[in-house]
């Protein structure tokens, strides 16, 4: 009943990274952990199923904060994965395929401009690169139906930033974007 109005289920998060007091653990050759937690720490493909048997899409959301945030700079689990986006599109397929899962979900909050934010950061190129190819492996890699999203912050989606061009140029292979407000 609890889950009875909704459409969609979000799964948080597949991660690159162990974490760790003060600054997490980035794997350096973007490996997944491979078998994300659906609840209680566990994979819970019963519940999964039991969801999509409901008609709830359930989408595997790769990144988030912990991954690296442009507030503070302080993780940069995602630069380990510039360069990546083959293999990182593959796991994350073979992740969906395995744990029963609809579709992918990029939460990516980090840098994407050189100098963003005030910051030091210079690989604007290479973070829209990593948007654009990762967005384009995942849909051709993922099976017919399976959905394919963003979930940027807001202030990303202005015009004339990074991450809004490169939405503008995938649009075609995005189901939907689901802007956060924080």
């Amino acid at each position: 009943a609890q889950m009875e109005a909704y459409t969609h289920v979000l799964v948080s998060f597949a991660v690159t990274y162990t974490w760790a007091p003060g600054m997490n653990q980035c794997n350096e050759q973007c490996d997944l952990i491979p078998v994300v937690a659906v609840c209680d720490n566990s994979p819970q493909p019963g519940l999964v199923a039991r969801w999509r048997a409901a008609g709830k899409k359930v989408i595997l959301s790769f990144g988030g904060g912990e991954m690296g945030g442009s507030w503070d700079g302080l993780n940069d689990c995602w630069e380990h994965c510039f360069g990546k986006e083959v293999h990182l599109a593959q796991q994350l397929a073979a992740i969906a395929d395995r744990q029963g899962f609809d579709g992918i979900n990029i939460d990516y909050l980090y840098y994407y401009q050189d100098g963003q934010r005030g910051s030091s950061f210079s690989k604007g190129a290479e973070a829209q690169t990593f948007l654009r190819v990762t967005t384009l492996e995942l849909r051709e890699r993922l099976p017919v139906g399976s959905l394919v999203t963003h979930s940027p912050l807001d202030s990303d989606l202005l015009p004339g930033t990074g991450y809004f061009e490169v939405m503008r140029e995938v649009a075609a292979t995005v189901n939907f974007i689901m802007p956060q407000y924080h």
